[in-house]
């Protein structure tokens, strides 16, 4: 049996986090671990292994965040869901995806789907590594 999934969720709302950590940790089995500030969200990204990386925007200075996490693990996927204004839309270059306002089973939707396709360091098959030994 696999484990579970690990999610990192961050967000500035205590309230809101909680309740979407309490449906995905209910729904899908996923550990789910909050943040609520950016340093604190560095903090746990650096010390931990996580699958997936879950940010409830609008937060300050999202993107130097998320690229400072990107640039120590670029193979997990880091996704922005917009609980706020629509009419404000996000400039988020770095997620590899981005919702506004998804109904809470697209989320779950997009959280398995996201998870399945995480993209791990590569490995390097055993006979590749003995060939460029003998080269």
């Amino acid at each position: 049996m696999r484990p579970p999934k690990k999610i990192l969720l961050v967000g500035h709302k205590i309230d809101l986090v909680s309740t979407i950590k309490f449906a995905i940790g209910v729904h899908s089995g996923f550990i789910v671990s909050e943040a609520f500030t950016q340093e604190e969200a560095l903090q746990l990204f650096e010390n931990n292994h996580y699958d997936l990386v879950l940010v409830i925007g609008p937060i300050e200075n999202m993107e130097p965040m998320l690229l400072k996490m990107k640039n120590l693990a670029a193979y997990i996927p880091m996704m922005v869901s917009w609980y706020f204004n629509r009419k404000i839309e996000p400039s988020i270059s770095v997620a590899d995806a981005v919702l506004l306002n998804p109904p809470m089973s697209e989320l779950f939707e997009r959280l398995r789907i996201m998870c399945q396709r995480k993209r791990g360091p590569r490995k390097i098959p055993l006979r590749q590594i003995g060939q460029a030994m003998m080269a």
